[in-house]
């Protein structure tokens, strides 16, 4: 359990602190030793006779890549969702009820896609789950056009058409992505296995909002206007998403039951 914290800690530190420290090589080292860390959890849960986690998951190739899918599209939601926030309320000076009302969009698509995806799923598996990250990638590309135009962005109107688009992607894919990712676990090791898909969200969500906000500001700094940093922050999350669908052959083709 510690090594599995101090793993946590060694991913999100460095992407928090790193760029007012000066992105020093310490930090950079302690960044690559967070995936190491939990490789090596991953190898000590093997050998003990009572594991924290269930050893048998982790040997699953589908599970295991069900796992950075998981990863990936969670830090992309989480991660794009903040810096959008900051966007609109510290450049464009919106309140935090206008903010909401422009990110809204998002929170509206997935309303509407959300309802069928789970039955979509059980009927074409994992396709459903791949078109939702292709649609999803796709509304962040007409977001980085829009936040990118010139003259930048004045409101949270011209951002609509993309982020509606990326609601509606991201409802295909949040509601089944756990009963795809299960459907090659067997029964008695389904609760341990979901425990660790729950376990990896939360660490997803805090590495997507310390990653996308560093990348955010990173074009900040390097003198980009804050329309500029969006549509390339949109684009670098779009590219995430890009891996993501790549890792989905991986995983199972139908839906648990």
């Amino acid at each position: 359990m510690l090594l599995a914290g101090a793993a946590s800690a060694a991913l999100v530190y460095p992407l928090v602190q790193g760029r007012e420290l000066g992105r020093p090589l310490w930090a950079l080292a302690l960044l690559a030793a967070g995936p190491a860390g939990f490789l090596l959890f991953a190898r000590l849960q093997k050998r003990r006779p009572s594991p924290l986690v269930a050893p048998g998951p982790l040997a699953n190739r589908a599970y295991t890549g069900g796992i950075l899918v998981a990863v990936v599209f969670f830090a992309a939601f989480t991660g794009l969702t903040l810096v959008l926030s900051l966007f609109l309320q510290g450049p464009l000076g919106l309140s935090p009820q206008g903010a909401g009302y422009a990110i809204a969009p998002v929170a509206l698509g997935i309303a509407v896609t959300a309802g069928p995806a789970g039955s979509l799923a059980r009927r074409h598996g994992r396709t459903v789950i791949q078109a939702g990250i292709a649609l999803t990638a796709a509304g962040l590309v007409a977001l980085a056009v829009a936040a990118g135009a010139a003259g930048g962005v004045h409101d949270g109107w011209p951002l609509v058409p993309g982020t509606l688009v990326t609601g509606l992607g991201m409802g295909l894919v949040v509601p089944p992505l756990f009963d795809v990712i299960l459907a090659g676990v067997d029964d008695a090791q389904a609760g341990s296995a979901s425990g660790v898909l729950n376990a990896v969200q939360q660490l997803a969500h805090a590495v997507g909002a310390a990653l996308l906000v560093t990348v955010w500001s990173t074009f900040t700094d390097h003198g980009r206007t804050a329309s500029a940093a969006l549509a390339g922050t949109a684009l670098v999350t779009a590219g995430l998403l890009a891996a993501a669908l790549l890792l989905t052959v991986r995983l199972p083709r139908r839906a648990r039951p």
